[in-house]
């Protein structure tokens, strides 16, 4: 009796022994390595399978096959042999384990190739949907009718196409790849985001700036000058409309830029004029930026408007923003009467010349001298001026001083080659434009002149 027991014994422990090796030397049931069944199989045998086996080449988007290319390799070489025992260790168990379980050797990663054109086709094939998709509203802050409101979001079913081509890559080395929908999803009223945004548009419309031009200060309320406004996937709207009506006022008001008005002469009559070049002008876009930017960013801020300056000329910046007297003239300036055919030059309201001088040809209607305000553009001396008379033949003029007031070549200068200075050479004998002053005064003249200086032409 005792003997048959321990035969049994021997009998059982051999079992199981045997048991116990070849659950560990072969591959549980439902066992898959790249798609490949290799349930039973040892891990030699596994190794054979999956070299010689062809997989499917297979892109699904849920249960719509969007691409079917010829069937791979599995990817698998000998090389991979210690790969496949790991496998078979991680899974091994001593009763068999029925649950299915998926195994993938990363071999395929390498096919460069296939996994581009299964991208460029995933996401042709999304954006082509997208189309006829729709793509969700972000919940977003907004300002209207004194009330800073959120505007709920709205979903829609357009696809996350990153989202899904990240599922793509997570899965490449696969032969039959399954991608599941995933869609856009809108940022919400509730969020952290848009509450902020709501937050900062309050800030915002509870702003002030100040506003000096010249000698005048406007206060600038934020909700007195945006009107409607609104932040949206991180973006600021703002309607300042108001705010460029407030510049334009103001240039109405102070600017001198083409403005009109009685000039008192040097021989004590009262003539109309016109700045032509000469003044300033608020630029709108300009001003309005900086005022914004200052409100926005949260500062009270007390802003100058002198870099928001416009002119034409040579300074596209403007001339004579600081000089509030004289119509904005000031008390430095060059004046020059076409039909006296004379010039004064004031300096800080003194004369420190008056000269007869020889203006443009009349006779000739492309050689007058301009009417109007201009100012001194820069000074050269000595230089060589050219040019071309009117019948076209060119000139080259030497002279020891020059001071241009127009960009198109009008200026003072000293004229050793005219031998007619009466005053009433310009009717036939005149310049081609130019102030033509006697070489013996153009020096003290030059001297005294300052670049931005207007010079005043009636």
């Amino acid at each position: 009796m005792r003997k048959s027991l321990i035969v049994m014994g021997a009998l059982l422990l051999a079992l199981l022994g045997g048991w116990y090796h070849h659950q560990h030397h072969h591959f549980n049931p439902n066992t898959y390595i790249n798609q490949v069944d290799v349930s039973g199989l040892t891990t030699e045998s596994a190794l054979k399978k999956l070299e010689k086996v062809k997989i499917n080449n297979q892109l699904y988007v849920d249960n719509q096959l969007i691409y079917q290319g010829k069937k791979l390799n599995t990817g698998v070489t000998p090389s991979d042999s210690d790969y496949l025992k790991q496998l078979l260790k991680k899974q091994a168990s001593f009763f068999p384990n029925h649950k299915i379980k998926k195994f993938y050797v990363p071999a395929m990663q390498k096919n460069f190739e296939r996994n581009q054109k299964l991208e460029q086709c995933l996401t042709a094939y999304l954006k082509s949907e997208n189309h006829k998709r729709i793509r969700p509203v972000n919940a977003y802050a907004t300002y209207t009718d004194g009330q800073v409101k959120i505007i709920k979001e709205k979903k829609g079913d357009a696809y996350d196409i990153a989202k899904m081509l990240q599922t793509l890559k997570r899965r490449e080395n696969q032969g039959t790849i399954k991608v599941k929908s995933q869609y856009l999803q809108p940022t919400t009223s509730k969020s952290k985001a848009v509450q902020k945004q709501a937050q900062f548009l309050k800030a915002l419309l509870a702003q002030k700036a100040t506003y000096k031009v010249q000698g005048k200060t406007y206060d600038i309320k934020a909700k007195d000058v945006i009107t409607s406004a609104s932040y949206q996937s991180g973006k600021l709207s703002l309607d300042t409309n108001n705010l460029t009506g407030k510049i334009m006022k103001i240039n109405h008001s102070q600017a001198t830029f083409g403005k009109e008005y009685l000039f008192k002469t040097s021989h004590g009559t009262k003539i109309r004029v016109k700045n032509s070049t000469y003044g300033w002008k608020l630029a709108p876009a300009k001003a309005t930026h900086r005022i914004l930017t200052a409100l926005i960013k949260h500062r009270r801020a007390s802003l100058d408007a002198q870099k928001d300056l416009y002119g034409t000329g040579f300074y596209s910046t403007g001339t004579g923003y600081k000089h509030l007297s004289n119509h904005g003239l000031g008390t430095t300036y060059a004046e020059v009467s076409l039909t006296k055919q004379h010039a004064w030059f004031y300096k800080a309201g003194h004369l420190v010349a008056s000269v007869p001088v020889v203006t443009g040809n009349v006779a000739d209607d492309h050689s007058e001298t301009p009417k109007g305000v201009y100012y001194i553009g820069y000074k050269q001396a000595p230089t060589t001026l050219r040019g071309r008379h009117t019948d076209g033949t060119p000139y080259a003029s030497p002279v020891k001083y020059w001071a241009p007031f127009t960009v198109d070549g009008c200026g003072f200068h000293d004229a050793s080659w005219r031998h007619d200075w009466s005053s009433k050479a310009y009717l036939t004998n005149g310049s081609n434009g130019c102030v033509n002053i006697h070489p013996e005064q153009m020096s003290n003249i030059y001297h005294a002149l300052e670049p931005g200086e207007p010079v005043v032409i009636y």
